[in-house]
């Protein structure tokens, strides 16, 4: 399963929570959307990914696969 499949439905109930109170604050729209709060998640799992693969690669070990 891929991390978006797990995290969208997650976060998806927070939504209506987050308009309601961008609303109630005068906010036109959400200062961020869900899609941006998403992609924010992947990259910094991506990120700490490739940390942690760098890591075990210099001392041999085998790395965290990032594919499918």
């Amino acid at each position: 399963m891929r991390h978006a499949q797990l995290v969208e439905p997650a976060l998806q109930p927070y939504a209506q929570m987050w308009l309601d109170a961008a609303r109630l604050a005068g906010e036109v729209r959400p200062a961020v959307s869900l899609q941006s709060i998403i992609w924010g998640v992947l990259e910094h799992d991506i990120h700490h990914g490739s940390e942690i693969s760098t890591t075990l690669g210099v001392h041999g070990l085998p790395v965290v696969e990032m594919d499918d």
